[in-house]
Order: structure tokens, then sequence, then C-alpha cells
């Protein structure tokens, strides 16, 4: 019998979780058509046991190693491998779920601040690209996809008459709106899965010479996911129309770009997206919102290790 700790374990993180609605419904139909001759707890088990040995081969297949995946029989399962397959596949279950509810966040701030939901899916699809042009690993861009769509979740505690301001804030108001990068920190706080996103959050308005907010860093002193960042996000905004302004063109936000190198941007960084910024621009300019979903979708599902045909990648767009 497994210990109660274990078994106690599993079913706090099955519980309303996909891989235990989908086993139940599976379970349920085979039982539905279970031959008299077999009784129904020989039946029972030896369906539970493919059902394992499947998601067991699927887990194979999706981190590599396809030859064990087809050399997998459901008689050769000890308890520690069904254990640890089943715990994988919970964890890809936490995921999706957490993958969606990035992407409502992300979603509601930009509706409420710029009227469209296409700003924190232009500026991770520019992060993401920036960071892999930077050489950045698997575990930064997996925290730049991260704190790129909840940046602005400070902005949630901002009043509307100062967020959604037509005409220039006054001082008092300014306060109120810088303070929104300290509130979304706090947001966060204690969130475990999103403590590596709050450098974005926290520090996406400092400037490479130190004139920034909240914290006035400067240099290499801001963390590198934030460096990153703010180039695309100041990028993003300045070449995207917003209630209170037209967007610029492209070779004006550039030039002004440059001429801020070494003042609000890590010089190196910007050299680095200037190498790649006009083909993205042109790509994301043309491409709708559901061609940048899709867009997405593909960079997330190949940071995150999820499928992106499978139900979190395909359902986190049509929440």
């Amino acid at each position: 019998m497994l210990p109660e700790k274990i078994k106690a374990r599993i079913s706090r993180r099955l519980k309303d979780s996909e891989v235990s609605r989908i086993v139940t419904e599976e379970v349920k139909q085979f039982m539905a058509e279970r031959p008299p001759s077999i009784g129904a707890q020989e039946y029972y088990t030896t369906v539970a046991l493919f059902i394992l040995r499947e998601l067991f081969s699927q887990t194979l297949v999706k981190s590599g190693d396809v030859a064990a995946a087809e050399t997998a029989h459901a008689d050769e399962l000890d308890f520690d491998t069904i254990l640890n397959g089943l715990l994988i596949w919970m964890q890809k279950d936490l995921l999706g779920s957490n993958i969606q509810m990035l992407k409502a966040l992300g979603s509601a701030i930009a509706e409420r601040d710029t009227g469209s939901r296409a700003h924190p899916l232009k500026v991770t699809l520019y992060a993401v690209q920036l960071a892999e042009q930077a050489d950045l690993n698997k575990d930064q861009i997996r925290t730049i996809i991260k704190g790129s769509f909840i940046h602005d979740i400070g902005k949630i505690g901002i009043p509307d008459s100062t967020l959604l301001k037509a005409g220039k804030l006054s001082d008092d108001e300014r306060k109120i709106m810088n303070s929104h990068p300290t509130l979304g920190a706090h947001i966060i706080e204690g969130v475990m899965w999103l403590e590596d996103a709050r450098d974005i959050v926290l520090h996406h308005h400092e400037r490479f010479d130190g004139s920034g907010y909240p914290s006035g860093l400067q240099g290499y002193g801001i963390p590198i996911s934030a460096r990153v960042f703010t180039i695309v996000d100041v990028f993003d905004a300045l070449t995207s129309d917003r209630p209170y302004k037209k967007a610029l063109s492209y070779d004006d936000t550039i030039a002004y770009m440059h001429n801020q190198s070494g003042r609000h941007f890590d010089p190196t960084l910007l050299m680095k997206f200037f190498e790649i910024a006009i083909s993205l621009y042109n790509e994301i300019r043309q491409s709708t919102i559901d061609e940048l979903e899709e867009l997405l979708v593909e960079v997330i599902s190949g940071y995150s290790g999820l499928d992106p045909h499978g139900i979190y990648l395909r359902s986190l767009y049509t929440l």
C-alpha cells in the first residue's frame, strides 16, 4: 500500500487538475465497455495501468527519450516509475494553469491601460528575440516571458483618473503613476512561481544612467532581464498608437533610442536589438492579434515544454 503521506500528496495535487479530469473520463468510458466475463476490479486495474503507461511514454517522448518510450511496457512499470511519470504530468498541468493566469492578467492590464491586448503579446515576442540574440540561457528567457506578460501588473492599483488621463500628469499624479512597479512587486510577493519575474515588474523603469525609478539602479546593477525588457517596452510604446498619442515611425523611434544609448538603455543590448529590430518590427506590425497569439504559442511551447497543440497552449488564447 502507498504510504498515507504520498497518497495525500497525490490526492491534493490531482484535485481539479486536467490530468485527473482526463483519466476520470477515460476510466468511466472503459468501465462502461467492460466485458461481462472480466471482473470489475481486474478490468479497472488493467485500464488504470495502461493509462499510467501512456502518461509515462508521452513524458519520455516529450523529454526526447523516444527509444525508451517505445520500449516501455505496462508490466515493467514499478511504483517509482509510475509515481514519477504522474507527478511530471501534474507539474505540466500546473504550468499550463499558471500560463493561462499570466495571459489573463497581462491582457486585462493592457486592455485597461492601452485599450488593446496586443502590448503584452508584442513585448514578449520582442523580448524573447532580444534575449536569444544576447545569448541568454533558457532559464533567463523563461523568466523574461513571465515578466513580460505581467510587467505592468501594478497598474491595477492606479486610479483611472491618473492612468487614463489624456493630458499631462501633475506632480502628484506622476508620483502615483510611478508607484506602479512597487505596487506590482507587492502584488506578486509570496507567489513562488513569479518570484523570478519580480526583477522585470519592479525594475523595468530603471535607466542605465541611474535616473530611473523606483530604486535609481544604475548600469549593470540593473538585472539583465529588466535591461532587456526596458528596450523592447519603450520600442513598442513608441511605435504604437495609444489613447494619448500617435505612433512614431520606425526610423524616428530608432533615432530616439540611439540617442538614449547609455542613458536610458544598456548600450550593448541596444546594439543587439538594432540588429534584429527591423525584421521583427515588420513581422509584428503586419500580424493580426490572432497571428501574434499563434507566434507566442510557439515561443512558449519552446521554453515551457508544453505541447503547442495541447489543451493549455491552445486554450490559452480562447479564454
